[in-house]
């Protein structure tokens, strides 16, 4: 039910593969908005859990070693 309220997408992601997370928030009043980093990552998909049918699958994460 929260999937479709929310329009989440299904990703089609594989362990082992490299991901960026994008992030939107913005702290209020912040000077640096423009010049922040919106992209983390790369992360290695190490697992992917999926408990029910009717929800999307959760996603554990692993640093990329450089």
């Amino acid at each position: 039910m929260y999937d479709k309220a929310h329009k989440t997408a299904t990703l089609t992601c594989k362990v082992n593969d490299k991901v960026w997370l994008y992030d939107s928030t913005v702290t209020a009043g912040s000077p640096r908005v423009v010049t922040r980093q919106r992209y983390m990552g790369p992360y290695l998909i190490k697992e992917i859990i999926q408990g029910r049918s009717d929800i999307s699958p959760a996603y554990q994460f692993s640093v990329e070693k450089k």
